[in-house]
């Protein structure tokens, strides 16, 4: 799959800022907005983008007064039905909204909505002129390579040559004479920028590592670099943490807000503090162990007077979690104290003093133990969450439950962080508190770097797990010979043959955007698990059930060359590698999982 150049994204985003489906509190977005209205040709572009956005709109009308039934698209759908429940919830003053309607009316706004809107801007500015970005010259000049295929900077044309497109009276792109010498969209020269090394508190460039749980179950964690920051060589914000203590499994993960300068060191302290803190409080704690499913079930049921856990030892956990929360909290706001007080931060902001706000960043934790029920063990997890990203645990008879619930901000795409009003208070994180008891085959918890590329996370979280086990992440036990031929008797495809001659259909070799020094693989093999699902015209459940199928599916291939890396590297080397469309933003996922092999 293929991405928009950058300087579209970085526009299109701007753009998508003032019609307020990005953080209003964005100066950068700000700073992009106002280039963009001192274009000489700046009417002539707004009206094309008015008129992409209005043909949207009367798609949805279309479909609200009956003339496109049979034809509207599931998003256009969607967003008339955002439209209506608004529209009613607006006439009747005395309505609540719960909760659920809120966060379905978040969902549809930040992503069916937003997305459409972002394809309908792409759309008008794809037909525009080389004046979108005016300190570019249109008259290129050769490309210049260096002996060791670098670009040469200083003779590098400002824009590659692109196919000649010119737009069609359906507004479609097609082969014709050259009326733009912008980019193409779909193949966009990807830069590789460093951080500059005078930049306070600079993250490396990704990190991973691994660990064991006192069950035996392997810890994983990795994260990477987005695209966006690589080619505008900035930090990533995101940061994780994981540890153990007695029988408890301890993580964290954060994502600080992109629109804040220093939010990467809210990510770490807030990190390390929540981890520390449930190290100390979980050390001496146990489940108890219960007699029957039916009294663990009864433990697991919430009080209705202040939604506290029925089972007494279960609700501690509850309480830690939140305390760690609260812990996580004081730490960003001692760092932004200990920051205000050091020249190289008031100059990095421009000559302003760090604040709280500076260090926005979300926090999801997550703690793991094993009780014993009925002489069985069985996994006890419980989660906690401010701000978006996801959890998910997949239970060893292959279900998936959701251990999250993002929170939103006040426009599309935004969210809420550690440091928003009220949000570590009791009742708040009582409402995002979940808690998993079962046979527990895979936890993985993310930033929404990831969630988002498996968006709606119910149920592709599980077609997130199947990408682990297709690319080599986590090891699938090798079935012989005669069982994998005769799994894929069942499937479409019939056999090794048939896998083979569609492998292009769900795999692909990445070209990853990193410096030649560095001693990274610079190309990778990526398989796409739903694909290859679809290629078999199996389920993704059902694949990742099979591991007959998912070997077949590897092919004998290693994700890159040498095949001698660990799994937490594997992990960075899939994070940073993967392409999926519109996905620019840093990566973060840890995975506490079962291994059979």
């Amino acid at each position: 799959m293929q991405e928009q150049d950058p300087k579209f994204a970085e526009l299109i985003q701007a753009i998508c800022w003032k019609l307020k489906l990005e953080p209003e509190d964005s100066p950068k977005l700000a700073k992009k907005w106002q280039e963009f209205t001192q274009l000489k040709n700046y009417p002539e572009q707004a009206q094309k983008i008015r008129d992409s956005v209005v043909t949207l709109w009367q798609q949805v009308y279309d479909y609200q007064l009956g003339l496109s039934q049979n034809t509207a698209k599931t998003e256009i759908k969607d967003i008339e039905s955002l439209l209506s429940d608004v529209l009613n919830w607006l006439s009747e003053e005395s309505r609540l909204v719960n909760q659920e309607t809120l966060k379905k009316w978040h969902i549809i706004a930040n992503q069916q909505l937003k997305e459409t809107i972002r394809s309908a801007i792409f759309k008008a500015l794809s037909r525009s002129s080389t004046e979108l970005f005016p300190v570019e010259s249109s008259c290129q000049q050769p490309t210049q390579v260096t002996q060791n295929n670098q670009i040469d900077k200083d003779k590098e044309s400002p824009v590659r040559p692109s196919n000649p497109i010119t737009a069609t009276d359906k507004g479609e792109l097609s082969s014709g004479e050259l009326q733009s010498s912008l980019t193409n969209p779909t193949s966009p020269p990807w830069e590789y920028h460093p951080v500059p090394d005078d930049e306070p508190d600079k993250h490396d460039e990704f990190y991973c590592t691994s660990s064991q749980s006192a069950e035996g179950l392997k810890l994983i964690g990795a994260r990477v670099r987005g695209k966006m920051h690589k080619h505008q060589g900035t930090n990533c914000d995101d940061w994780f943490e994981f540890n153990t203590s007695s029988s408890w499994t301890i993580i964290a993960v954060s994502d600080g807000a992109g629109s804040k300068k220093f939010s990467r060191l809210g990510a770490r302290v807030s990190c390390k503090a929540a981890v520390e803190n449930l190290k100390k409080s979980l050390k001496n704690h146990k489940i108890k162990e219960r007699d029957t499913t039916q009294a663990l079930a009864a433990d697991l049921e919430r009080k209705t007077t202040n939604w506290a856990f029925t089972g007494a030892d279960i609700e501690v956990v509850q309480t830690s979690l939140h305390e760690a929360m609260q812990t996580a909290y004081n730490a960003v706001i001692k760092k932004a104290d200990e920051c205000r007080e050091l020249t190289r931060y008031y100059k990095a902001l421009e000559h302003k003093d760090v604040e709280p706000k500076d260090l926005s960043a979300t926090l999801l934790l997550a703690v793991h133990t094993t009780i014993k029920v009925a002489g069985t063990h069985y996994s006890l997890v419980l989660t906690c969450q401010i701000g978006d990203g996801m959890l998910a645990a997949i239970s060893q008879e292959g279900t998936l439950k959701l251990l999250g619930k993002p929170d939103s901000g006040d426009y599309g795409g935004q969210t809420e962080f550690l440091t928003s009003a009220n949000k570590t208070e009791q009742k708040n994180l009582l409402q995002k508190t979940f808690v998993f008891p079962g046979h527990l085959k895979a936890l993985m918890v993310m930033t929404d770097g990831v969630a988002d590329d498996y968006f709606p996370n119910q149920p592709r979280m599980l077609e997130l797990y199947g990408d682990l086990l297709l690319n080599q992440v986590i090891k699938v036990s090798k079935p012989n010979e005669q069982e994998i031929a005769n799994q894929l008797k069942t499937t479409v495809l019939g056999s090794l043959e048939g896998v083979n001659e569609v492998k292009s259909r769900f795999q692909d070799k990445v070209e990853r955007i990193l410096p030649n020094q560095l001693p990274e693989p610079k190309q990778v093999v990526i398989r796409s698990i739903a694909n290859y699902a679809k290629a078999l015209g199996k389920s993704v459940a059902d694949v990742v059930a099979s591991p007959a199928l998912l070997a077949a599916g590897i092919l004998g291939e290693p994700i890159c060359d040498p095949d001698n890396f660990q799994p937490e590297e594997r992990l960075k080397i899939w994070l940073d590698s993967y392409s999926i469309r519109g996905s620019f933003d840093d990566r973060t996922l840890v995975v506490l999982y079962r291994e059979d092999v």
